[in-house]
């Protein structure tokens, strides 16, 4: 499968700048956002998609596995499936997905090149701010895309939405204490849940302390931070050329 899908991407990433590292194509579209694109097969190999990120340096984002918390075509195409095909159809299944890609995915590579960009086009595709405004917070689902914004709005200097995503946060992270105390019928201090419950707490408390004392330079540290870490992950994992 991957080499069906590296002979048909190929020629095509490359124009766009991106190198390839196995099956994962990766360019930093700035020097604050990063841009991967791979496949994803499902059913043996029978259900194929193509996956892609666009990630913030800001994200504080540690490369452990390689398209972790991807975005779907599914995600940004509207009823989109992935196609069902036969193992002897995968070269024309990667035909019709490039294509699809050329409309959908790879114009996102030239719109989102840095962090305000970026939220506009997060605000499209997870929804978190009607959640806030809603509070509504099912988990775990919702719980993937609150996380990875918070970063986001603080390099964006959005304080008042981060504390309501970080106050989400903790909320969804009480939920599922609860659920996991009901389910395994234990008290909620022993659930695996209940240690990220209790950092999400902290990172709330530590952040509100800050912003209520406009200590600026602890917050530009964090930011810094931040990107440091998705900057020097990255480059272990790819190398710097």
């Amino acid at each position: 499968m991957g080499k069906a899908f590296v002979s048909v991407f190929d020629s095509e990433m490359k124009i766009l700048g991106f190198k390839r590292s196995n099956s994962i194509y990766h360019k930093e579209l700035s020097d604050k956002i990063l841009g991967m694109l791979s496949y994803k097969e499902y059913g043996n190999g029978h259900e194929l998609t193509i996956q892609f990120d666009l990630i913030p340096f800001c994200k504080g984002y540690k490369f452990i596995r390689f398209m972790d918390g991807s975005f779907f075509l599914s995600d940004i195409i509207k009823d989109f499936d992935p196609l069902v095909v036969d193992k002897r159809e995968k070269s024309d299944a990667f035909h019709r997905l490039l294509d699809i890609c050329k409309d959908s995915v790879f114009p996102l590579f030239s719109l989102v090149t840095d962090y305000k960009s970026y939220l506009e086009y997060y605000k499209t595709v997870s929804g978190y701010e009607e959640v806030i405004a809603n509070k509504t917070y099912p988990y775990p689902y919702i719980y993937s895309k609150m996380i990875p914004i918070a970063n986001v709005l603080l390099a964006l200097r959005e304080y008042n939405q981060v504390l309501l995503v970080l106050e989400a946060s903790v909320k969804i992270s009480e939920i599922a204490v609860d659920s996991q105390s009901k389910s395994f019928k234990i008290d909620p201090k022993y659930t695996p849940a209940y240690p990220g419950y209790l950092e999400r707490i902290k990172q709330y408390n530590q952040m509100k302390s800050l912003i209520a004392l406009s200590d600026t330079p602890a917050i530009e540290s964090i930011i810094k931070k931040n990107e440091r870490l998705s900057q020097e992950s990255y480059y272990q994992v790819f190398g710097y050329e």
